[in-house]
């Protein structure tokens, strides 16, 4: 948690956004939650709950922490970090590309494993 909350704060999402928390909370499900079953429309509904709150706020909330991170960080580290996670033609990181990005890394990791133990 710590780890995360800094590396939000590095790339320019203030602590006091909603969207602070909701981030933290959402790619700690989605990184615990190695089998990708969960549409994001169900993540944002299960922190919803956890926040008493629609998951159209979460998202709207989110989305707006995206923003004002792309808007307040330097361009090296957000690539550094989010990489290809980065939608080209809006020029910022989405939680969609994230997911895809982790369950890429586990499926990679997954198969050394195997070619580990042939």
């Amino acid at each position: 948690h710590e780890f995360l909350s800094n590396l939000l704060k590095e790339v320019g999402v203030p602590p006091s956004m909603k969207g602070f928390d909701y981030a933290i909370d959402i790619i700690l499900f989605i990184h615990n939650n190695g089998n990708m079953k969960h549409t994001l429309r169900r993540v944002y509904k299960v922190i919803g709950r956890r926040y008493n709150t629609s998951e159209f706020c979460i998202e709207r909330n989110i989305r707006n922490a995206i923003e004002r991170a792309f808007l307040n960080a330097d361009t090296e580290v957000l690539y550094k970090i989010f990489g290809n996670t980065i939608n080209p033609e809006k020029g910022k990181a989405t939680i969609k590309k994230y997911q895809q990005k982790r369950k890429a890394e586990r499926q990679a990791v997954a198969v050394e494993k195997i070619d580990l133990a042939k």
